[in-house]
């Protein structure tokens, strides 16, 4: 079904387009946008708005734009011609050109923003405007009343037969107000200062951010007229600093930065308009910067709260960008929300990999076990709240749902239309080009309180959505069954969303990774999970390795490269050897989970009869049968094919049938499989919840002493370290404490 209507009747029984128009008296969406009618155009608007409302985002419901013309990076305003809505010609993108006009209509929100346009002639027509932040607040950005530029608008006729303008770059779609000189549009006299200043204050209280802006731009634009009467200077400063603390709220630091340095341009004192500069400094990372302005705003004016708070913030975020040192404690043991952090970048390099497998991550010193070397904040991310839309999503074969996708990508869009900054750094990511794979960007690029010089790169909407098919990642690492238990999951990361790192990005996958990944917020914290020497590459799973080796191998395929790990060779050596086990694997697992989520939802306690666990379990006993074939493998070897097959064995423990027949049945006792797992993915945090249960489980039988309980109680600890890093000692035994409750299959 192409059509909007007919799809909105389909999922909730609304009447087709053709019936909804004659109901209505309305001409057809595609009649009525042909001859640019607003009356009609409005009143088909707020049809499908209403309609919209009662079905709700679900997928598939849109305006259907087909294929997007390919995105041309955004231009400034200055230098386009304008063009008038009549003028508009079908299946072209006008170059040079600008549309100006104004929205008729209160904006809603499907997979792309639906709005309309009417131009100074009284033409209305359509516009779709595609790849917009989920956060943005639709009536804020476009609201009815607004002034808008369309830069170089793409003029097409939509699937359903109607005609729309789609902008596929947010930033192609400018509030005219925000560059009134880039526009060239005479400042008009007859502005009243105070009444602009007055209803700017108004939309800030009213949190109206981008309304605030226009105000004060008007204010700012029409005393430039009186910049000689002290009064006007003063309504200038006024407007400048209070337009800074709107761009901060819309996390737009440079151009709050820009504006705190003409306000105090005029009266270099100001006291809010320097607590503003320092948290726009702030906000940018140049922590020593902000450091400055906060310490002389206090001299200036002592006992600020709101100041000593900035200021021990930014020497808080100062420290942990320089020495790597950070508490996290409250955040591991769920006391409070994950704090602000700063990047930090530890000793690590850029470089060309010497199997050809393209650039990665080396350690330029040798790193220990649990040693924090790299933390990084999120460009963008899709949270948690919106899962079901915003998450990067992966099938069992590893690929990405389409739409969280394209969320993730307006979300990275919106920042880097906030930035300059960041656009070098967000473009030295792999984005598919030969140029980009065999270009290796300096360290210095990715340092916090870097000066990178900020050059006009333009956004570019094609590139930025081919850099996050690349490098995006989810969630944190989920488990074959998507499945980590809810108190693992709550204490070691905040899963569910998805989002794009800068440096991370560069770290390449492998089955017998060495990193530790941590989600602490927005944050990306990179641990070493065991020694890694210097010059050696960095690592970490993409996804779940405790799975035999075909289903590693399809989602690497669906990746979109082959993982040569030592481990992957060795299975993929063993796979004949190993198809009939594969097999039984692929077959008996879900069946197994089915089983022993049933028994936990009944309340049953472990072990309990569970014949399908126990029938699963049995590809563990015919898994070490087939290895003691193999003489001449290594025991390490050995423990990385056992580390494939180990949701086997996790669930046959919960079984009462798994049991040896004879004393010399060839089962692997819990510790050797806790070695085998550690051996293969040593900071996966299942690990920890199998040693947690085996220091509790020592201590509920036995007591607290012993050498048994206490080398438990020392794997555990140890497998803390892998999973969440050197902590105290306190928050190492909560960890353990808390992880001994969870489930391991």
């Amino acid at each position: 079904m192409e059509n909007l209507q007919e799809m909105l009747a389909a999922i909730r029984g609304l009447p087709s387009a053709e019936y909804a128009s004659e109901r209505s008296g309305l001409p057809s969406a595609e009649h009525a946008s042909e001859r640019f009618d607003k009356r009609a155009l409005v009143q088909l608007h707020e049809m499908f708005a209403r309609s919209h409302a009662n079905v709700g985002a679900e997928p598939g419901v849109a305006l259907c734009m087909s294929v997007a013309e390919p995105s041309a990076p955004s231009v400034a305003l200055r230098g386009l011609r304008s063009i008038r809505v009549r003028d508009l010609r079908v299946g072209r993108t006008h170059r040079g050109r600008v549309l100006y006009g104004t929205l008729c209509v209160n904006p809603f929100k499907i997979s792309g923003v639906m709005t309309l346009l009417e131009d100074d002639h009284g033409f209305a027509v359509r516009v779709a405007i595609y790849n917009v932040a989920q956060a943005a607040s639709l009536s804020c950005i476009y609201p009815q009343g607004a002034k808008v530029a369309i830069k170089e608008p793409y003029f097409k006729r939509a699937l359903d037969g109607s005609l729309a303008v789609r902008v596929e770059n947010p930033d192609n779609l400018q509030r005219v107000a925000d560059f009134p000189a880039e526009i060239r549009e005479p400042v008009v006299a007859a502005v009243d200062l105070e009444e602009e200043r007055s209803k700017g204050n108004e939309c800030f209280r009213k949190q109206d951010w981008h309304g605030a802006v226009i105000h004060y731009t008007n204010c700012i634009n029409a005393a430039r007229l009186e910049i000689n009467d002290a009064a006007a200077r003063n309504r200038i400063l006024l407007a400048y600093s209070n337009r800074a603390e709107t761009r901060l709220q819309l996390g737009e630091f440079e151009r709050a930065l820009e504006d705190c340095n003409e306000g105090l341009g005029i009266k270099p004192g100001h006291i809010k308009t320097l607590y503003r500069k320092g948290r726009a400094l702030h906000g940018l990372t140049n922590y020593d910067q902000a450091c400055e302005v906060l310490q002389n705003a206090l001299e200036l004016c002592p006992w600020r709260p709101e100041i000593e708070a900035a200021l021990h913030l930014s020497k808080a975020l100062s420290a942990q960008s320089r020495r790597g040192k950070y508490d996290i404690s409250d955040f591991l043991l769920g006391r409070r929300p994950p704090a602000e952090v700063a990047d930090f970048v530890g000793d690590l390099e850029i470089k060309m990999t010497k199997d050809s497998r393209g650039r990665g991550l080396f350690a330029t010193k040798n790193i220990n076990t649990g040693e924090l070397f790299l933390v990084s904040n999120a460009v963008a991310v899709a949270l948690p709240d919106d899962r079901a839309v915003m998450s990067l999503q992966f099938d069992h074969r590893g690929n990405i749902n389409t739409s969280s996708q394209e969320n993730l990508v307006a979300a990275v869009i919106d920042a880097a239309n906030k930035s300059q900054k960041l656009l070098p750094r967000l473009y030295a990511l792999d984005d598919g080009s030969a140029q980009a794979c065999a270009s290796v960007p300096a360290m210095e690029l990715f340092q916090t309180d870097t000066n990178c010089q900020e050059t006009k790169v333009p956004v570019d909407v094609n590139r930025i959505r081919d850099i996050i098919v690349r490098n995006a990642f989810g969630g944190a690492v989920q488990t074959y069954t998507d499945r980590i238990t809810a108190a693992a999951e709550k204490l070691a990361s905040n899963e569910g969303f998805s989002g794009l790192w800068l440096l991370p990005s560069f770290i390449n996958h492998s089955c017998l990774p060495n990193t530790t990944r941590l989600d602490v917020g927005n944050a990306m914290f990179l641990h070493a999970s065991k020694p890694i020497k210097k010059g050696e590459e960095i690592s970490i799973c993409y996804f779940d390795t405790l799975v035999p080796f075909p289903q590693r191998e399809v989602i690497c395929q669906a990746w979109g490269f082959k993982c040569n790990c030592k481990r992957c060779r060795l299975e993929n050596f063993l796979k004949p050897s190993l198809r009939h086990l594969h097999a039984q694997f692929e077959a008996l697992h879900d069946k197994a989970l089915e089983e022993t989520n049933a028994a936990k939802t009944a309340g049953e306690e472990f072990p309990a009869d569970l014949p399908k666990s126990a029938e699963f379990a049995e590809v563990y006993e015919k898994l070490e049968q087939t290895l003691a074939k193999f003489r001449k493998m290594k025991e390490e070897e050995k423990n990385w094919v056992r580390a494939s097959f180990v949701s086997a064995y996790w669930a046959g423990i919960q079984s009462n049938e798994f049991f040896p027949k004879t004393l010399e049945d060839p089962i692997p006792s819990g510790d050797e499989i806790l070695q085998a797992v550690v051996s293969t993915v040593p900071g996966d945090v299942r690990t920890f919840v199998m040693a947690a249960k085996q220091v509790e489980g020592l201590k509920h039988w036995v007591g607290s002493e012993g050498w048994a309980v206490q080398y438990s109680a020392t794997q555990a600890r140890d497998a803390c370290i892998r999973v969440f890093g050197n902590h105290g000692e306190h928050v190492i035994q909560a960890l353990i404490s808390a992880h001994a409750q969870c489930a391991m299959f």
